[in-house]
């Protein structure tokens, strides 16, 4: 934007030029004011032809500029997206690292539940057999 600005002002101060020489031309005598005028359309033409040619070389660019932009953007957004994607990388394994966790205590917890239920069916059946006895021995 700074060197916008000073194309700006540097056409700014060449219209100030081209005014204070017309007013300067327009104070002389009439004998040469043919030539004033000739060399004034020339002053003119070559100030239009600067400000045509700062006014390509300002858009030229502002549009280098944009392309810049645009290219450092693209760059800042795939970044962005490899580390998002890392990010969930890393997420889904520590949540499957969890899960498998779950699952070992899950097995562990099923396979003590299936001793203890051993365990209980075993003392049942021994007291079933002790008071079948008992009863068999009253009768």
């Amino acid at each position: 934007m700074s060197l916008t600005s000073a194309l700006l002002a540097a056409i700014a101060a060449g219209l100030v030029v081209a005014i204070v020489l017309l007013a300067l031309l327009v104070a002389r005598r009439p004998a040469e004011a043919r030539e004033t005028r000739e060399g004034f359309g020339a002053l003119v033409d070559a100030q239009r032809d600067a400000a045509e040619r700062l006014q390509r070389e300002v858009r030229a660019e502002v549009l280098e500029q944009a392309r810049g932009n645009r290219v450092e953007l693209a760059e800042s957004i795939g970044r962005f997206a490899r580390q998002v994607t890392a990010q969930a990388s890393s997420v889904a394994q520590i949540q499957n690292a969890q899960i498998d966790g779950f699952a070992q205590q899950l097995v562990r917890l099923t396979e003590s539940n299936e001793r203890r239920l051993t365990e209980i069916r075993a003392t049942l059946e021994t007291k079933l057999r002790e008071l079948q006895a008992d009863n068999a021995g009253r009768l």
